[in-house]
């Protein structure tokens, strides 16, 4: 029952952050790519005079780094939008515009990565499109401001330290964000371009919005994690230590920024008129930390000696107040059915009955309820996994691989890639099959369909009975689609790189002229026939004629190595090399990147081939042909992108 207009609005932050990243996080990929290939391997990106571009870093970096601002204060202000109404004994005002003010924030964020850039010389039509969608994106912002103000003002609230890290906080949101909008402005912020102001400015956004929020969750959820409440009165002092400090200290930086302090110097002549808020500064900035460590005092008092915490101490009305504090392991006894956003206040708002202890006990080991996307209508038994070292081992394999990277160490670094392989492996093995309701999710209420005898999903598709039904979207195909987003987004910045580079080259892009067809275009063609070829073996699975979807999976993987077998050929044609300039360097990376996904979609289609040949696939279990047919598609989609960039548009623009 918790359906998408009642999940608590830090669900829509952390969706909307979590949806970032996937888009965010390739820019730094591709960027500190680039720079590894240059540094270790003698590319161009960045050369100037080999064609390279030293702005490109910029731009890539602020793909990712305005993005980030927002992937680190938005779980913060979500958090705000839950515990206020507690505070406030009421229901949070405009629950539907804060959570599209959510969603909204994270994707203008998108769109204003260049506001960081005003000073480096962009061209007029730039200038004003970034500056106006920076000053758009304080709107939604402003949406969630006046949310919790309505909801205190129509509230009762309750002074307690919580909310008075919470009003803390609103007011340190706005100031931040005016001084955004104020940044917004190019001509503005040509004057205050690395100086003290920018450096206030973050600390407002990045402090102001993140920890004070973060430091109420601490004090809100403290009982529920341990059992005991935090000591009140430390909790004012720190508050107010924390407060005034922070206050005293970052905000006299404005005064430095607008008297032309820069950014990044250790020292500074007593004449240029700076000492003074420097020193009110530092005093601010001693009373800051003081409060902070008032917190982490209140922190280890609490855990040792606080009052003991009832199961809501607080009278909120979300679902974690219903346990006891703290929650025993398991969590809920038995799943609880949701009837509203606040259910242990519906006697109170006149809301309909959630159910919270006759739903039926998932005790068959480690267990959960899939559910529908939008209503959260049951539709599955899910097994979850239980302790594993996997994760841990393969961390450690990955810090190798990188430091292998770095120090030229490629004996290591290629010892702790099998490693990390095959931690993957041991982390992912076996692969688990889920269990679907044999009847209609209309037919049945979710009572009937949860407390019905249902088989959980196997841990080991040979072991699953012929004729069970299993899930027709299982998380896998999720997964997947998540992958293919990350992926997408990767080859959009390396083509973005490309084409900037071209744009602003001095010299003829390609310098060597469009690259030959004469092998491109025959390798296309085998390229997307194995995708006809994979659909064919798909659509004979699907009517569970085995035999030829072994055939149809053969040829996708011949050709898919003809491809690569090609593409080796031309490399070796080509009458430049990765260290001959920017382009070459863009050609061999995009390209070489392309083909390194379809080696690592041969691999998975290699696996399907070995599970259908020992018989653990059919046209009820199908599932992981469709995952590696989706990845092989979008690689081969890739392509198509790839293939019109680099080899059609240059012949068109010259």
């Amino acid at each position: 029952g918790m359906s998408t207009n009642r999940v608590p609005i830090l669900l829509w932050g952390t969706v909307t952050v979590s949806v970032s990243i996937l888009f965010a996080l390739p820019a730094l990929t591709v960027s500190c790519l680039f720079l590894y290939l240059d540094r270790h391997f003698g590319m161009h990106f960045f050369d100037p005079d080999h064609g390279g571009q030293p702005l490109l870093w910029q731009h890539l970096f602020w793909m990712f780094g305005h993005p980030w601002v927002y992937i680190v204060v938005l779980p913060a202000m979500s958090m705000a939008s839950d515990m206020l109404p507690t505070m406030c004994r009421r229901p949070l005002i405009g629950y539907t515009y804060v959570a599209v003010a959510t969603v909204g924030v994270g994707i203008l964020g998108f769109g204003v990565w260049e506001h960081h850039m005003f000073a480096v010389g962009l061209s007029p039509i730039s200038l004003s499109f970034f500056s106006g969608a920076s000053m758009v994106i304080a709107i939604p912002s402003a949406v969630s401001v006046f949310a919790w103000i309505a909801t205190m003002w129509y509230g009762r609230p309750v002074r307690n330290t919580v909310l008075l890290f919470l009003v803390g906080f609103i007011v340190l949101f706005v100031i931040g964000g005016v001084d955004g909008v104020v940044t917004a402005s190019a001509p503005f912020d040509w004057q205050v371009t690395d100086s003290y102001y920018i450096v206030a400015h973050l600390h407002y956004v990045l402090i102001g919005i993140n920890v004070f929020p973060v430091i109420a969750g601490v004090h809100y959820w403290f009982p529920k994690a341990t059992g005991r409440m935090m000591s009140e009165r430390l909790g004012r002092w720190s508050f107010w230590l924390m407060f005034v400090g922070f206050n005293v200290a970052f905000f006299p930086m404005h005064f430095l920024g607008l008297l032309g302090m820069p950014r990044r110097i250790y020292t500074y002549a007593p004449w240029q008129g700076w000492a003074m808020w420097n020193l009110v500064a530092t005093i601010g900035s001693f009373l800051f930390a003081t409060g902070f460590l008032v917190v982490l005092i209140n922190v280890w008092r609490s855990y040792r000696n606080g009052a003991r915490a009832s199961a809501n101490p607080w009278g909120a009305g979300t679902l974690e107040w219903s346990m006891s504090s703290p929650p025993p392991p398991y969590n809920f006894a038995q799943i609880p059915y949701v009837a509203s956003r606040h259910p242990l206040w519906e006697g109170e708002i006149g809301e309909r009955r959630s159910v919270l202890d006759q739903g039926p006990p998932l005790d068959d080991g480690h267990q959960a309820v899939s559910t529908s996307a939008l209503d959260a209508n049951p539709t599955a038994i899910l097994p979850m996994p239980g302790d594993s070292l996997w994760p841990f081992y393969l961390s450690v394999a990955t810090l190798f691989l990188f430091y292998g990277l770095v120090y030229d160490s490629f004996v290591v670094a290629g010892v702790s890639a099998f490693a990390v392989a095959a931690c993957m492996v041991g982390w992912l093995w076996p692969g688990a099959s889920i269990a679907q309701f044999d009847e209609p999710e209309e037919s049945r209420t979710a009572d009937e369909m949860l407390a019905s005898a249902l088989p959980v999903a196997m841990s080991d598709l040979s072991s699953v009975p012929v004729g069970a039904a299993v899930e027709p979207h299982p998380p896998g195909q999720w997964a997947m689609a998540l992958l293919i987003v990350t992926e997408a987004s990767l080859f959009a910045y390396l083509l973005f790189s490309y084409f900037y580079l071209g744009v602003r080259s001095p010299s003829h892009w390609p310098p060597f002229g469009a690259p030959a067809l004469r092998i491109a275009i025959p390798n296309t063609a085998i390229l997307l026939s194995s995708s006809g070829a994979l659909y064919w073996a798909e659509r004979r699975l699907a009517a569970n004629d085995v035999a030829r979807a072994k055939w149809g999976l053969m040829l996708t993987m011949l050709l898919g190595a003809l491809f690569l077998c090609f593409q080796g050929a031309e490399y070796a044609r080509t009458p430049f090399t990765p260290q001959s300039n920017a382009y070459g360097s863009a050609f061999f990376t995009i390209t070489g990147l392309h083909g390194s996904h379809v080696f690592v979609g041969l691999l998975l289609l290699g696996v399907v081939l070995t599970m259908l040949w020992r018989g653990k696939l059919s046209s009820e279990r199908r599932h992981f042909l469709s995952n590696a047919a989706l990845y092989w598609h979008f690689v081969d989609a890739v392509w198509i992108a790839v293939f019109a960039s680099l080899y059609l548009v240059p012949r068109f623009l010259v």
